[in-house]
């Protein structure tokens, strides 16, 4: 799984960055939630509190509200925890909205999904905490492997595919031991600790590295262990799939009318758009 501990947050905001009036912005479930909470307590040991703390709802495609009241309240800057389609539109509108501000975020920053929908204006200046960010590795094991992952399976590796890679051969190995009884997995699963994975196997850089920088168009580097993202801007949309669901469910509409229609149509032989109210 990956590393990204409330103390990483404190420490790279505070410590390094020397930012002491952080904003602090999640997405509002279990996850994000969870994380803001564990940050504002780390930060809290060192007597730092934070200038605002905000949320927005999974669904939600416009964060411009939260954003300007993080800047309204004096923040210096702004820790980020979220996924990397609403993590895309956060860091999109701060632009739009010409707020400044040295983004500190989870490992959503770095995600392939998350650059290729990024101009490298936008992206560059933002620091990611997380444990295994195989984008900015130089080891030649870890590029070998990014580099079957990407020939057979087409996808980028990065820190998501490392953790879905892990959890896979994780669930195979309970599956072998217990067979395929559901309860008899659940139970397994629950009992185990520790992930002997690739994040693990693999050399220490993985979980050792805390801080990915992303510049973008830069070439790799590395300086004091913060490390430069090469990458460029890919022709994909990101919410192209929100706008085949949401064409979907708006032709089901018309579908439904269409049916009605035809429905009266067969049975009174008559043309007619009058519904019986029930």
């Amino acid at each position: 799984m990956t590393v990204s501990s409330p103390s990483s947050f404190r420490n790279i905001c505070v410590k390094t960055l020397g930012k002491t009036k952080p904003g602090i912005m999640a997405v509002a479930d279990d996850y994000g939630l969870g994380a803001s909470k564990g940050i504002q307590a780390a930060l809290a040991k060192l007597k730092v509190s934070p200038a605002a703390v905000a949320s927005y709802a999974p669904s939600d495609k416009d964060m411009s509200a939260q954003l300007l009241e993080i800047k309204d309240k004096g923040a210096d800057s702004l820790i980020l925890f979220g996924r990397p389609a609403d993590v895309t539109l956060v860091i999109k509108q701060m632009n739009d909205l010409g707020i400044k501000l040295t983004t500190i975020g989870n490992s959503s920053i770095v995600a392939q999904t998350t650059l290729n929908n990024l101009s490298a204006a936008e992206a560059d200046g933002g620091y990611a905490i997380g444990g295994m960010i195989p984008q900015t590795s130089t080891d030649a094991k870890i590029m070998d492997w990014s580099k079957r992952v990407q020939d057979k399976y087409k996808v980028p590796a990065d820190n998501f595919t490392v953790s879905y890679y892990d959890t896979i051969y994780l669930l195979k190995s309970i599956i072998e031991k217990v067979g395929c009884d559901k309860a008899a997995i659940r139970d397994a699963l629950g009992r185990h600790q520790g992930l002997e994975g690739h994040a693990h196997q693999l050399p220490g850089r993985w979980t050792r590295r805390s801080c990915a920088y992303t510049r973008h168009l830069s070439q790799q580097g590395q300086d004091a262990g913060t490390h430069r993202l090469r990458s460029k801007r890919a022709d994909t949309d990101p919410f192209m799939g929100q706008l085949v669901v949401n064409g979907l469910a708006l032709g089901s509409i018309y579908a439904l009318v269409a049916l009605g229609l035809l429905l009266i149509f067969n049975t009174v032989q008559i043309v007619t758009s009058r519904k019986a109210n029930c």
